[in-house]
């Protein structure tokens, strides 16, 4: 039996293992680069659109670099910082 194993975008992933066998620039190695359209990292989990990975889209969430701010957050009065993004 001979095993022939794909490295189609010479990333040194298998193709079984490879989100996308195309581009080098995309395998669990790598880093995620966020606003790119891309999920770089082959995990779906981590969303391309969200920086701080909160689960709120940039056009939604007022503050993309923290987490505890976004539309989802109870309106803390007297904080002085718009935690819900309204």
């Amino acid at each position: 039996m001979i095993l022939v194993v794909f490295f189609v975008d010479q990333d040194g992933f298998v193709l079984a293992d490879d989100c996308d066998g195309n581009n080098q620039n995309i395998n669990a190695s790598q880093d995620e680069i966020v606003y790119n359209g891309i999920i770089d990292v082959c995990d779906p989990s981590t969303l391309d659109d969200v920086l701080d990975q909160d689960g709120f889209v940039l056009v939604d969430d007022c503050d993309d670099n923290n987490a505890i701010i976004n539309p989802n957050q109870e309106v803390l009065v007297y904080y002085g910082i718009d935690v819900d993004c309204n």
